[in-house]
């Protein structure tokens, strides 16, 4: 197997708490096989890559817990199949891309714990009001907590 195999099939990539630093290289945009990328709990800076939203098949996407800064990327609202986006204790600011209102199928949004995110309101997924603190932000749930 060489390394061009491996970009085309890996599905998984759970990196949690292993002690990186540095920023997200932008060719991760090219694991277009992953359902789940878990880079949380580590010390990984710098700005969340753009290339991000070409993992379409994605479905997790985890980057808690690091010491990513700038905004969110417009191009996440692209990963429509996304069930959980944990962007929680990082130092993001700015405005919540109206794109990720796309986000139909996302189940989890976690984002507490940023220096300034904020915006327009916004619808985000299915019940992403039930499964994090919306109190500093601007967004509506699209369902109600039962």
């Amino acid at each position: 197997m060489d390394c061009m195999d491996i970009v085309a099939t890996c599905t998984e990539l759970d990196l949690f708490s292993q002690g990186l630093c540095g920023t997200i290289p932008t060719e991760m945009g090219l694991l277009t096989a992953l359902l789940d990328l878990d880079l949380g709990d580590n010390a990984i800076t710098g700005p969340v890559p753009s290339e991000l939203g070409e993992l379409t098949a994605l479905q997790f996407l985890v980057l808690e817990t690091n010491v990513l800064t700038g905004t969110i990327p417009t191009e996440l609202g692209l990963l429509t199949a996304l069930l959980d986006l944990n962007l929680e204790n990082n130092a993001l600011s700015g405005p919540l891309p109206s794109e990720l209102g796309q986000l139909n199928a996302l189940q989890f949004f976690e984002i507490m714990n940023n220096i300034g995110v904020n915006g327009p309101k916004i619808q985000v997924g299915g019940t992403v009001g039930c499964n994090y603190d919306i109190t500093d932000t601007q967004l509506v749930p699209t369902s109600p907590c039962l």
